[in-house]
């Protein structure tokens, strides 16, 4: 999710289990008989993890900010789409797995028995909820929560809380979960794209941040963040041509060399399926672009100053020939120095002990390294072709060409 997904996550715990429990998961309260329970004709199929938590590490079990939170939730149950993915049973939507439901519990008109529906109007007393939450349903609070550096807490608080979002199968107009399954994630994606991303990346206030991750979501906001970025690579890629358009005062050498060097693109990525056994790629691959872009043109500008300061050796087919071997014999141990070097900085990272490091530093030095071979065996024999043509009577195609 958002950049301040990591620390929530880790303070507040989770793993592989979680959301097998969340999926049966019970909101304990005094009277088992009222407990909320999972859908009875519905099964859970996707999570949406909600974490609020303040900037300024302040309380976030203040009655303002718990009516912040509530608002929060009920408009996001209001999406249209909600009511038609939400898990439910035969009373319609499950709640969500939220504090809000205790701080906002109703009363029984009959009984007096307290329900954590989240349905009261006002917020009960904080402190007795809190030491409650704090023995039954510690899911909703920090790890750490009643603990300062000073041991106990005179007052019980907090800065972060969490709430869950389950919604499930089959959808209307499907007989069973397994019953077009592609089309039924494909509704609940689009009910992400169109509806749940715009709501929860707007969500956040200055005093309330508001993180998110769970189906689809995560991933979707990855993609979001890369096609953002993209813009700005594509910004570079356009500087990039025109300077070597103005470097090498040839449109045709100007696109020659970009083609060499983003083709490192998609061989690395092959290479990267074949020994990580899957195609998926990690966010921070996509830095190779700028990377890749600014190593290859130095070896592009490189073998290209030699090879124009050889015109002296001649024009002819035997010329060229000797400019070629000259120009490998000068530029080519120097780009493959400083290609070697800084593929090898990268592929360090396969010592690492944290996977996705491991996997960008494979992916990075495969790249620099198929760059260099792509740039070094193809671009000089661009660069011959390119002077034949200068050479001849299609001095116009030596420019514009290609």
């Amino acid at each position: 999710s958002s950049d301040g997904e990591e620390e929530p996550r880790r303070r507040l715990g989770g793993g592989g289990e979680e959301e097998e429990r969340l999926a049966d998961f019970e909101l304990a309260d005094e009277h088992p008989e009222r407990r909320l329970t999972s859908a009875t004709r519905r099964s859970v199929r996707w999570f949406i993890k909600i974490i609020y938590l303040t900037p300024d590490g302040s309380n976030i079990f203040t009655p303002e900010k718990l009516i912040k939170i509530r608002d929060i939730e009920r408009r996001l149950a209001t999406l249209p789409s909600f009511r038609h993915l939400c898990l439910a049973g035969g009373g319609g939507c499950e709640l969500p797995l939220s504090a809000v439901n205790f701080f906002f519990a109703s009363v029984d008109a009959r009984s007096g028995d307290v329900v954590p529906d989240g349905r009261g109007t006002t917020v009960l007393p904080v402190q007795a909820i809190l030491a409650s939450l704090s023995s039954k349903n510690t899911y909703f609070l920090d790890r750490y929560f009643g603990v300062s550096k000073g041991g106990i807490q005179a007052a019980l608080e907090g800065n972060i809380t969490r709430s869950v979002f389950r919604f499930g199968v089959p959808l209307a107009g499907f007989d069973s979960e397994k019953d077009r399954d592609k089309e039924q994630e494909a509704q609940f994606h689009a009910f992400v794209e169109r509806e749940l991303f715009p709501f929860l990346s707007k969500a956040s206030t200055p005093d309330l941040q508001v993180r998110y991750y769970g189906n689809y979501i995560s991933s979707y906001e990855v993609e979001q963040v890369v096609l953002h970025d993209a813009k700005y690579a594509s910004g570079s890629f356009l500087f990039i041509l025109a300077y070597l358009i103005v470097h090498l005062r040839s449109f045709r050498l100007a696109i020659s060399a970009l083609f060499c060097i983003a083709l490192s693109f998609p061989l690395s990525y092959a290479l990267y399926c074949m020994v990580y056994g899957h195609g998926k790629m990690i966010a921070i691959n996509f830095l190779s672009l700028f990377v890749v872009l600014g190593v290859g043109c130095d070896d592009v500008f490189v073998l290209n100053d030699v090879w124009c300061h050889s015109r002296r050796s001649g024009t002819g087919d035997m010329a060229l020939s000797r400019r070629l071997w000259s120009m490998y014999r000068k530029a080519g141990l120097a780009i493959f120095a400083t290609s070697a070097t800084t593929a090898a900085s990268f592929f360090a990272n396969l010592a690492s002990s944290i996977g996705p490091l491991r996997q960008f530093g494979f992916f990075m030095g495969t790249c620099i390294t198929t760059n260099w071979i792509i740039v070094a065996t193809v671009y000089p024999l661009v660069l011959v072709g390119f002077d034949r043509d200068l050479n001849s009577s299609r001095r116009w195609y030596a420019f514009f060409g290609g």
